[in-house]
């Protein structure tokens, strides 16, 4: 009789575990079970990953112990390229969210974080501002072709209550950008 064949892949060799050489196993144990964001970066200080979490210590714990016949290959060449892992916590998981968010889009150079007397801190950059006229141009262009040939000379009004709308869009865009930022 043959014996019995192992539910997993039996290894010969202990697997790599880049991110315990590189950080050290108390590092691991120092991060909160509690909400937040972390950044991963590699040489340079380059950011290679933002992310958010309602529990970091065991969202990290699942990159420090990524195997590579379990993990996806993306994931494992992650957690080979990190060089160092901050992170933040936040009062809960949404505020998490909302701080991830605004992380990618200081990382990608749509908005910038300044400090302002009226207590403000995020401010669009021109990157920024070049997205939002592309956006605003595709959904001008998208309202026209769904009204058949619309034309914002025609029907000053309706411009004018698609500008409140989108105004007061941003405002809520801006408490909810600033709730993230203090979180």
């Amino acid at each position: 009789m043959l014996p019995p064949v192992p539910a997993r892949q039996l290894h010969l060799f202990a697997l790599p575990r880049p991110l315990v050489d590189r950080l050290g196993e108390a590092f691991f144990r120092a991060v909160p079970r509690a909400p937040g964001v972390y950044v991963m970066t590699g040489d340079g200080g380059r950011v290679l990953y933002v992310g958010q979490s309602g529990n970091l210590r065991a969202r990290l714990a699942s990159y420090k112990n990524a195997r590579p016949d379990r993990a996806p290959r993306k994931v494992i060449r992650l957690v080979h390229a990190v060089q160092s892992i901050t992170w933040e916590t936040c009062e809960s998981a949404e505020g998490a969210r909302l701080r991830e968010g605004v992380d990618e889009l200081e990382q990608a150079g749509m908005i910038a974080c300044v400090d302002r007397p009226d207590g403000r801190r995020l401010e669009v950059t021109g990157e920024g501002d070049d997205a939002i006229e592309r956006l605003t141009a595709a959904r001008r262009d998208s309202l026209s072709e769904l009204l058949e040939g619309w034309d914002t000379d025609e029907h000053p009004e309706v411009v004018a209550m698609i500008r409140e709308l989108a105004r007061v869009l941003m405002a809520d865009d801006d408490r909810l950008l600033a709730d993230a930022r203090s979180a």
